[in-house]
């Protein structure tokens, strides 16, 4: 076959059997697995400086959403777990105090038992101070619950900063793999929401054709398998590339309602997928061939 095909929608494919092996010519066209890169926050687009046919790298920031808003919450947070440290440091303070007291009620308590049991002290006094002990002994427990609450308000505003820090750090859109930039659907200074597709990117360094062959020739063929895979060149030739089928179908398409002959059976398809180094020259959406 001299020429290639063009390939609109699925194929056009051509089967030819022997009785010493199958020599298979499936036609398809190549694609590549394109990845939409879509922002996760809410705001204004304030970089954004993709444009197609660009190259990126896989980690490298191509696209930024205002934060402000994020960062203004952020500094709220902050104050407020300031101001509560500062309310802690003078809860505390005053447990040291209420410790204090308790220890210098519990020496009097002692001394003035030692007194009431040598008959010099009267019972009252003695009363009067494990009365005032214990009421300071439940103040003490009040510090202890009010600390234990400034902890957990602290907790749950470090918490809530976290989850600041996680939005803004959304805002800041990398690319997901080394790739080239097909299509771009945003631009600086608009707003944007979560999922709103900015860009669109693949990887053109390896292509996949997807070729489809009939079901007598798929026996023929298996996962991991190297084939010929050609395209068209200027001079009436081909330009031939090692590729290897990384998936075949499990169900047929294009299946007649009603098998009956051998002959009919040719009609039953299945998509293979055979993927190549590209050298520059396969583009998506170009037909190809594979050949065994």
């Amino acid at each position: 076959m001299k020429h290639l095909l063009p390939v609109i929608s699925l194929l056009i494919f051509l089967i030819s059997c022997n009785e010493d092996g199958a020599v298979v010519e499936a036609y398809g066209h190549f694609e590549a697995d394109e990845v939409l890169i879509s922002s996760e926050a809410s705001g204004q687009l304030i970089a954004f400086a993709l444009e197609k046919g660009h190259e990126i790298d896989s980690g490298q920031l191509i696209a930024q959403v205002d934060t402000q808003s994020f960062h203004l919450q952020k500094l709220g947070f902050e104050a407020q777990i300031a101001s509560i440290n500062a309310k802690a440091l003078i809860i505390m303070a005053q447990k040291r105090v209420a410790d204090i007291e308790i220890e210098g009620l519990n020496k009097e308590v002692i001394r003035i038992k030692s007194l009431v049991e040598s008959g010099a002290g009267k019972e009252q006094d003695l009363d009067r101070l494990i009365s005032q002990r214990n009421v300071a002994l439940e103040g003490l427990k009040t510090f202890d619950a009010q600390i234990v609450g400034v902890k957990r308000e602290v907790q749950f505003l470090n918490t809530q900063t976290a989850v600041l820090n996680q939005k803004m750090s959304r805002a800041s859109i990398v690319a997901p793999l080394d790739g080239t930039v097909l299509e771009t659907f945003a631009r600086r200074g608009e707003l944007v929401g979560p999922n709103k597709p900015l860009s669109k990117i693949a990887d053109l360094s390896k292509m996949d054709l997807r070729a489809y062959v009939s079901g007598i020739s798929l026996s023929s063929l298996k996962i991991g398998q190297t084939v010929n895979v050609r395209i068209d060149n200027q001079s009436d030739g081909y330009y031939s590339y090692s590729g290897k089928i990384i998936w075949v179908a499990d169900q047929a398409e294009f299946t007649p309602k009603i098998i009956q002959t051998k002959e009919e059976r040719l009609n039953l398809v299945y998509a293979v997928l055979v993927r190549v180094v590209n050298d520059g020259r396969i583009k998506i959406g170009m037909p190809g061939e594979m050949v065994l």
